[in-house]
């Protein structure tokens, strides 16, 4: 029924009035609902910035439709049906929606739909547009003639390509209307020529066009109908269609959009008794759209072999007519644009010239997406030094093309090619895309893989894109990205996760307001006549909030955008968030400038990002064998949602090509050192699964200076990760560093594999220490400041290291340091001269010739261009069958080590053994080389390192012989001649037996102690040693029944000492040994010094 329009106030001026209206009918007499409705309102279609939404009762919006403007103009007054965080129209911004609005332009009466809605039961609201009625259609000449040209139709046209013109535009209403066209029978009547340009005016029987409000019980809340733009916005219109179909409407279908603007009722000037509104159904009952079937909305296809190339093609890559492949993003900023179209475009897309200004108008490209056809709403210009050339179209289909959009569309309309563009952008090969997004560009995968893309910097700086000053655009992900909701006007949508939006809504319901360039501003003065929005700061984003695994230690990632365009993320634990607390540093560090900063407290403090992560708070295994955490702070598998608060080493990953890795691997086959060190590399992640069977530790690699032993370690350091110095990007650092240094760095290498080159060039007492830590796997232990423990760093690190000596040797330096036996199982000293012509290498590729020196070169630059692809490949091998990966390498590892000599000759010896032949065992599992082939590197490497300990025995009777040799050598004068006097420092007599071997009596416990380096649990080790005969320079002169026997008379020794005999006689030893046979009176005090 008729709303009575002599009882409604009028609307002036384009505001809303907020009176109670009397509605007549059924309406009038209903109950009042309680419920209000939130719109948002605009003065016209064309502002940027939407004020905030008003709550309307249905009395309100009722009354609001009941009488027109009569101004004559269509734009006016305009409403959202729900209100919108922010104040920029678009989808991705609707909050929720508490209206359903469907515009009719045809197909029915309004008649109809009355009984149709009355029919149904539910609350709804008719009223007639601005054009209800019209009897005539303006189709503009220029986009005819295009359409003609592709479609083949007539030209000039005639009635029937007219018609087929409307109904291939989806005007078939029209075409049903009985048109009239008849251009050459009345050229004024049918052919119109005003300030829009030249247009064809089709005359038909009056249309019918009017809009049915529905509103609704309860409102649609985005955020409940789906997680992420793209879900909730498809949710929306599944639901907006499935009403409009289960209704029986015959309605405009592009109006399905969320934040679709519609007019309030306005009519031509004189057509007042035009306007028609109409109420059905009654306010107890509005619509409830759980009661309509929902419509399923697919992603926008993709159906011609043109469209489906262009979605798959790169950012700006093309192919033209003649089938010529064009980079875009390789043209120039002077680039003449006008020159180009103007030779290339037909006369009639060449418009006027820009007024005061430079350029001119063009038909744009797109213009059959346009709402309304002509005009001179597309321009080109020339650069001017300053900035480049540009094409530019102001309607708002177009809102997200770039100029390149408009070029690549004139290329793939026939109008541009290659040839039109040489010497300005050379043809070149298609670059495809990853086949992992390019694969997902049609499923539910690709916004979960597109967020991870944005969040990882170098995939994000392959794949970036966007429109204007946001980013470099790439075309095909840029399309599959708007279909699934996201907008090039936020960086944000890009580089975040689909809880983007939610954030946001957070920051602006807490009073704040998130620019289009991330930046957040708030109003002060609300509702005062100095009013005014203050910066709170530079662009920054709340990224997550995170925790550890025992759910403690929160903190909130903040993303942070520099001056020079760079985010930065920065980790803010959240008891930081105090005034006076250290919050604000980190961030000003990142280049964030901040105009507010209590405010920006006030945000950072207040809104909770709704994403939540894990921290990882170190490298390696977490939670089982889930998730792998590498020493740059990327996850295997990728998809995993974490933040690291540790420092992350970039140089570790995937880089390059993996066949070109894989062609120097083959290369460098038999070469054991390259071999054994590269699976050392890739064996750091399993120690934690090896069951305690094996640990891991140091492994030195030691040899001349200038041997090549920093090539074989960029290119085992290859394994995974850059293959390079870090101070070319690489991971392989200088190990001239202090203990702590050297410790907080392998925390951040937990499960992982360090590498230090150059060990040597630290002093021994450090060395030492930093050697006993990494071995350890800790810290020390330290208080705080209030007398409480300090948490020690603790880690699981294998370290690979070059040195020009042993171990021992960097322990010993300048007699600052002392090397325990014990260390020899920790850390392996591996000689890297294998006795071959080419030094460190066993072999060298026949097509070097032999140059030992060439090959390092060109092992050494492929290790730094590509690295890391089978530590990725095997760590997801071993997520897939933990317990079959593990069974496989013990398999290996048992073969191997049946092959190692004299592997079982030691308890300390069966240790080491059991490490090279768990690291060969890696080696095979990795399949990079033969069985055979690692099984002879393990092998070699093993024997060397044998043979280097000293052979069988136990690594402390092995360094006290060593220790005990030493002496000999360099004190030999501490040892008494029979028949000398006593001196002050001596260890013992010496005496020659019959066959001029020499005999040493040792004085004491002590004086045997300092024999073998001052270090006490060597004497029983090298004691047995001697017993077993594994020494090939001395024996034990044993007595009767005792190790120790009866001193010679009158050395002033006691009763009994140990006496160790030399297997080679005295003049072999370059020891003198003359002397009477018994020891000459001495004093007392001689006797007690010794």
């Amino acid at each position: 029924m008729s709303l009575q329009s002599n009882t409604t106030p009028a609307v002036e001026d384009n505001t809303l009035w907020t009176s109670a209206a009397w509605v007549a009918g059924s309406a009038a007499n209903d109950d009042s609902t309680p419920r209000k409705f939130t719109v948002t309102l605009s003065r016209t279609a064309r502002a940027k910035h939407w004020p905030r939404p008003i709550e309307m009762t249905l009395d309100e919006l009722t009354a609001s439709l009941a009488k027109p403007r009569t101004d004559g103009n269509k734009d006016g007054l305009c409403v959202i049906g729900g209100q919108l965080a922010g104040d920029q129209r678009k989808a991705q911004a609707v909050v929720h929606s508490d209206l359903l609005i469907y515009d009719i332009d045809g197909g029915q009466t309004l008649a109809e739909v009355e009984r149709i809605i009355d029919d149904s039961g539910v609350y709804g609201l008719i009223y007639t547009t601005f054009s209800n009625l019209t009897t005539k259609t303006r189709i503009q000449a220029d986009h005819y003639e295009t359409w003609a040209k592709r479609a083949g139709e007539a030209f000039p046209p005639t009635l029937e390509s007219m018609v087929a013109y409307l109904r291939a535009h989806k005007k078939e209403h029209i075409a049903a209307a009985h048109p009239i066209f008849d251009p050459k029978a009345d050229l004024e009547r049918f052919y119109v020529h005003d300030e829009n340009g030249h247009a064809y005016i089709v005359h038909h029987d009056p249309i019918e066009k009017f809009r049915v409000m529905l509103p609704l019980e309860e409102r649609l809340v985005m955020t409940e109908l789906g997680i992420g733009s793209r879900r909730s916005i498809n949710a929306y219109k599944s639901i907006y269609h499935g009403v409009g179909q289960a209704l029986g409407l015959k309605y405009d279908h592009s109006c399905e959009d969320p934040s679709r603007l519609h007019y309030f009722p306005s009519v031509r000037k004189g057509e007042e008794g035009n306007y028609q509104a109409r109420v059905c159904g009654t306010t107890a009952k509005l619509l409830n759209v759980k009661d309509y079937p929902r419509v399923e909305v697919k992603d926008k296809e993709v159906n011609s072999p043109r469209d489906k190339k262009t979605r798959r093609e790169g950012p700006h890559t093309v192919t033209d007519k003649d089938g010529a492949t064009i980079n875009l993003d390789k043209l120039p900023r002077d680039l003449d644009i006008e020159g180009l179209l103007t030779n290339c475009l037909d006369d009639d897309m060449l418009k006027e010239d820009r007024a005061g200004k430079d350029g001119f108008h063009i038909t744009c490209p797109f213009e059959d997406n346009h709402s309304s056809t002509g005009g001179l709403g597309t321009f080109c210009a020339n650069g001017d030094g300053d900035r480049s050339w540009t094409i530019f179209c102001s309607h708002n289909s177009c809102s997200d093309h770039s100029k390149l959009h408009y070029l690549k569309e004139f290329i793939l309309q026939g109008f541009v090619t290659a040839e039109d563009l040489r010497g300005e952008a050379e043809p070149e090969t298609e670059e495809p895309l990853s086949e992992e997004i390019q694969g997902a560009i049609d499923t539910e995968d690709f916004v979960p893989l597109l967020v991870q893309t944005f969040e990882d910097w170098p995939r994000y700086e392959a794949y970036r894109y966007g429109v204007g000053s946001a980013l470099v655009e790439r075309e095909p992900i840029r399309l599959a990205a708007a279909d699934a909701g996201l907008t090039a006007e936020y960086e944000r949508d890009l580089a975040l996760s689909r809880d983007l939006v939610k954030s946001n809504l957070a920051i602006t319901t807490a009073g704040y307001r998130v620019e289009r360039d991330g930046s957040i501003t708030v109003t002060m003065n609300k509702g005062k006549d100095t009013e005014y929005e203050a910066g709170v700061c530079s662009p920054i984003m709340l990224i997550s909030d995170g925790y550890n695994a025992e759910r403690r230690g929160a903190c909130v990632m903040v993303r942070v955008k520099n001056p020079w365009g760079q985010w930065t993320d920065v980790l803010i634990p959240r008891a930081d968030l105090q005034p006076r607390g250290p919050w604000l540093t980190p961030l000003l560090d990142a280049g964030l400038v901040p105009e507010d900063p209590k405010k920006l407290l006030s945000v950072v403090q207040g809104v909770r990002p709704p994403k939540k992560v894990r921290r990882f708070e170190r490298s390696g295994w977490q939670d089982g064998t889930e998730v792998y955490v590498q020493p740059s702070g990327g996850t295997i598998p990728s998809t995993i949602d974490g933040m690291v608060t540790f420092t992350p080493e970039p140089g570790y990953g995937v880089g390059g090509s993996k066949e070109e890795h894989d062609a120097m691997l083959h290369d460098l086959t038999g070469n054991s050192n390259v071999m054994y060190g590269f699976a050392t590399a890739l064996s750091a992640p399993y120690y934690a699964h090896a069951g305690g069977a094996v640990e891991s530790g140091i492994t030195n690699q030691f040899d001349v200076s200038s041997s090549g032993k920093t090539t074989i370690m960029c290119v085992e350091a290859s394994a995974v990760g850059k293959g390079a110095l870090a101070k070319n990007g690489g991971i392989v650092h200088d190990a001239n560093g202090t203990a702590n240094g050297i410790v907080a760095l392998a925390e951040a290498h937990n499960d992982a594999v360090l590498f230090l080159d150059e060990q040597g060039t630290s002093d021994g007492a450090n060395a030492m220490q930093t050697t006993y830590a990494l071995a350890n796997g800790s810290g020390r232990q330290r208080s705080k400041q209030d007398g409480t423990a300090r948490r020690a760093k603790t880690f699981r690190v294998t370290v690979l290291q070059t040195s020009e000596v042993d171990t021992r040797t960097t322990a010993t330096d300048g007699g600052k340091g002392k090397y325990r036996a014990g260390m020899s199982v920790r850390a392996l000293d591996i000689p890297t001269a294998t006795g071959s012509p080419f030094g460190t290498f066993d072999r060298v590729p026949d097509r070097f010739n032999g140059n030992a020196a060439a090959f390092a070169k060109h092992i050494k630059r492929t290790a730094a261009k590509h690295y890391g692809w089978h530590n990725v490949a095997m760590i997801e091998r071993f997520q897939a069958d933990p317990e079959g990966f593990m069974a496989s390498v013990r398999e290996a590892a048992a073969t191997v080590r049946a092959q190692l000599p004299n592997a079982d000759s030691d308890a300390q010896s069966g240790r080491v053994a059991d490490k090279v032949a768990f690291v060969t065992g890696v080696g095979i599992v990795s399949g990079i080389w033969s069985v055979e082939d690692m099984t002879a590197a393990g092998v070699s490497v093993w024997n060397r390192w044998f043979e280097r300990r000293g052979g069988k025995g136990s690594s402390e009777g092995i360094e006290g012989e060593r220790a005990f040799s030493s002496y000999l050598a360099t004190r030999p004068g501490d040892f008494d001649i029979l028949g000398t006097p006593i001196s002050f420092n001596r260890v013992g007599v010496r005496t020659t037996d019959a066959n001029g071997h020499g005999l040493y009596w040792i004085a004491s416990d002590d004086a045997f102690v300092r024999l073998v380096g001052d270090q006490a649990e060597r004497v029983p080790a090298f004691v047995q040693r001697l017993k077993d005969g594994l020494s090939e320079d001395w024996e034990l002169h044993r007595g009767k029944s005792h190790d120790k026997r009866d001193a010679p008379k009158g050395c002033r020794l006691p009763k009994r000492v140990y006496c160790i005999r030399s297997k080679r006689p005295e003049n072999e030893l370059d020891i003198d040994s003359e002397g009477p046979e018994e020891c000459p009176p001495a004093s007392r005090e001689a006797t007690k010094r010794g």
